[in-house]
């Protein structure tokens, strides 16, 4: 059964004099003669079946019923302005669809995305954490945040910053395993976190890098110690207390900052290659998605300094 509900234009034009006390001023705010504004009023007190004012030579005062229809209209148009408010929101703001590497998307893009969308209030941001390589067209993406710049050589790629890899674990585990003050060579295969990366990183950092960095080269045997393949699980198997962790600076920065994860050596191995933005090559998306490459450049900018 259809629902009975009142004219909107009565609505308005009795919630108006009701506000103002008379007709001639909710005239004026609607737009309309007073006599349209009296008519109006008539249609409502017949749909109700009820005297909602009482017509006084100096205006108009409501009944009793009255105010009671009056709370209720003025709830109904505060909630229908709202509504109006937020579609008009909507429709001003257009949707950017950033598509990003699983650990930089959870570790990095994650921690900044309420200052991304404050630096472009007119965008809505949507971010998809998922691997190489994505289609732009066919999944709606409209910029990709990935490792290298390799993969996508009809697109435009431009480097968003480099990380670099230091071996990390907690405090109690340092301590527990008589770290600090020796050197990387009471490190122990059995205590290495191995990470295995995912094939579109060609190009890799291993332990056996870092070792070399530090000055003290050796290639520790695979499958010894712990395993994981992305490296966000490897810093949260180090944040376990499970093992020490060849983690990326970036993706660490917060539990490094708070503590919850310490670095027993100072040897910093630069990863290979940068994290890379990639955005199709057509101008007129160039030019929409302009601000949101600065901001998130501008976001990167410390970890290049």
């Amino acid at each position: 059964m259809p629902r009975r509900l009142p004219p909107l234009n009565a609505i308005r034009a009795f919630e108006a004099s009701a506000r103002h006390g008379g007709f001639v001023a909710a005239s004026q705010e609607l737009g309309v003669t007073p006599a349209a504004v009296s008519l109006q009023i008539r249609k409502l007190e017949e749909f109700y079946e009820v005297t909602l004012f009482h017509r006084l030579p100096s205006g108009v005062e409501l009944t009793e019923i009255g105010a009671a229809v009056f709370a209720d209209c003025t709830a109904a148009l505060a909630t229908l302005q709202s509504t109006t408010d937020l579609v008009a929101a909507r429709e001003t703001r257009s949707r950017i669809v950033i598509s990003c590497i699983n650990s930089l998307a959870h570790r990095w893009l994650a921690r900044h995305l309420a200052q991304l969308s404050a630096r472009v209030p007119d965008h809505w941001i949507e971010v998809r954490a998922e691997p190489d390589p994505v289609d732009f067209e066919d999944r709606g993406v409209d910029l990709r945040i990935t490792y290298g710049e390799h993969l996508y050589p009809h697109h435009d790629t431009r480097p968003l910053f480099t990380d670099c890899l230091v071996p990390l674990c907690t405090p109690q585990y340092a301590a527990s395993a008589g770290l600090p003050g020796h050197s990387p060579e009471v490190l122990e295969e059995e205590q290495l976190i191995e990470t295995w990366w995912s094939p579109s990183f060609w190009a890799y950092p291993t332990w056996g890098d870092w070792f070399a960095e530090a000055g003290f080269p050796r290639q520790p045997r695979q499958g010894i110690g712990p395993a994981v393949n992305m490296p966000a699980l490897a810093i949260d198997m180090a944040l376990a207390g499970v093992g020490i962790a060849l983690g990326q600076v970036a993706l660490a920065a917060q539990d490094i900052d708070s503590g919850r994860l310490v670095a027993p050596y100072d040897c910093r191995l630069p990863m290979p290659s940068p994290y890379a933005i990639v955005t199709p090559r057509s101008a007129r998306r160039k030019k929409r998605l302009a601000r949101v490459v600065a901001a998130l450049e501008e976001l990167a900018a410390p970890l290049s300094a």
